[in-house]
């Protein structure tokens, strides 16, 4: 009966320090200042520069800031829907995923910048790249078997191998030393499971999370509570299961992710979203 001309949303990065205790220490600092949609920050690992999703030429790219927010530039021009950048554990390289070609599939660029080289081929859509440790391999999630389930490929590219089993939905994995994290979304919550790479031993970290936005980290398992609508980032500790509030916002939060050092907080906060134009075709009289 009608359709959708325009929408407008502003999502800008910030950051926050952390206590040794892994609590947040004064107040945010703005580093996208843009009246764009910013999201999916991450920390370049050995450099002070983050790497982000941005619109503001048009489509959505990779770009790179310093931690201020200064010198952003644009690692990617693919003129398609490029998202969830992931810089390897050394930091040369930036696993993101792109409609580019199709359905969705996994690249890497280099950091310095250059041309992207495409992962992963086949049927389905490929999404949510993580890092091993040793940077060898890429995780991922893939409905390419009809079901959504993890993935491993080389860094070089090649055939990937099936991790997980095509019955239950785990999406977007996160890799923390041995352990491998992924999300599943089962009867109305968001669940993330953590499993040992080297035992196969898997635990249930957390029911109340909003669908990819979770970090591991020295302190415990951060994530954006689903059941407080993302307005609250909360922290598990691993060492009592203790659960605490540790930002309160009065926007809706997303994409926490802490830096290598775990002494700063990157998440996004949507600072504008405008009401809908829409179109209508009205009957005659």
């Amino acid at each position: 009966p009608y359709t959708t001309l325009f929408r407008s949303i502003q999502i800008n990065i910030s950051s926050v320090k952390l206590n040794v205790d892994g609590t947040t220490a004064g107040s945010s600092t703005l580093i996208s200042p843009s009246t764009r949609l910013d999201q999916f920050p991450r920390f370049i690992p050995g450099t002070d520069r983050v790497v982000f999703v941005s619109d503001r030429t048009g489509f959505p790219e990779i770009w790179t800031a310093g931690l201020d927010g200064g010198e952003p530039s644009a690692l990617t021009s693919m003129r398609a829907a490029s998202g969830r950048p992931r810089p390897s554990p050394d930091g040369s390289l930036i696993a993101f995923e792109s409609n580019a070609e199709g359905p969705v599939k996994l690249y890497h660029v280099p950091t310095a910048g250059g041309r992207p080289k495409r992962l992963t081929n086949g049927p389905g859509s490929d999404k949510g790249a993580a890092w091993s440790d040793d940077g060898r391999w890429i995780y991922f999630s893939s409905n390419r078997e009809g079901e959504w389930a993890i993935y491993r490929i080389s860094v070089e590219g090649g055939a990937a191998r099936r991790l997980t089993a095509l019955t239950a939905n785990y999406t977007d994995p996160v890799v923390s030393g041995d352990y491998l994290y992924f999300n599943q979304r089962v009867i109305g919550q968001s669940l993330v499971w953590r499993e040992s790479l080297s035992t196969g031993r898997r635990t249930l970290e957390a029911n109340d999370v909003y669908y990819a936005d979770y970090w591991p980290s020295a302190h415990g398992l951060y994530y954006v509570s689903e059941s407080s609508n993302r307005h609250e980032l909360l922290l598990i500790r691993s060492a009592d299961r203790r659960v605490s509030v540790v930002l309160r916002s009065p926007k809706i939060i997303d994409d926490p992710v802490v830096s290598p050092d775990g002494t700063h907080l990157l998440y996004t906060a949507v600072e504008e979203w405008s009401k809908d134009l829409f179109f209508a075709k009205l009957s005659p009289g």
